[in-house]
């Protein structure tokens, strides 16, 4: 199965939990938008790249998607741990740690632009379950 068709898989798999149907573009734009190598992660210059001939339509159903969240958080998770869990092998132990200060933030409006905030999870191999997005945590 090429690239392609696992992110598809992936993003039936997330869409899912999005509740209303509408939701499901959305989601595949911006998470085809954080793929790009782009210098800024930010839905302008995705939605420029993602649909040029409709930048601004695209510009403006992004930040929707992205500012009026209506759909959980929570769920998005338990998602994302079901489809990534099982693909790790925990068995000598260790940890899954998500950390986004790995990526350089640009401008002055950006999120952790005065500071640095790292988002981390992390699992063990006996946490590696379905109730594992209640463990999850953010930090400064």
């Amino acid at each position: 199965m090429g690239a392609s068709e696992r992110f598809d898989r992936y993003m039936d798999h997330l869409s899912a939990g999005l509740g209303h149907s509408d939701r499901h573009a959305g989601l595949r734009g911006y998470c085809t938008g954080l793929m790009l190598t782009l210098a800024r992660k930010s839905v302008e210059p995705m939605a420029a790249r993602v649909d040029p001939l409709h930048a601004s339509a695209r510009h403006q159903a992004l930040h929707h998607f992205v500012a009026k969240a209506e759909w959980s958080d929570r769920e998005m998770l338990r998602r994302v741990c079901q489809w990534v869990v099982p693909q790790m092998d925990f068995s000598p132990g260790g940890w899954w740690i998500i950390d986004d200060t790995g990526f350089p933030k640009k401008g002055k409006h950006s999120r952790a632009s005065h500071g640095c905030t790292v988002l981390r999870s992390r699992f063990l191999p006996s946490l590696a379950d379905a109730s594992a997005p209640e463990r999850l945590r953010a930090t400064n």
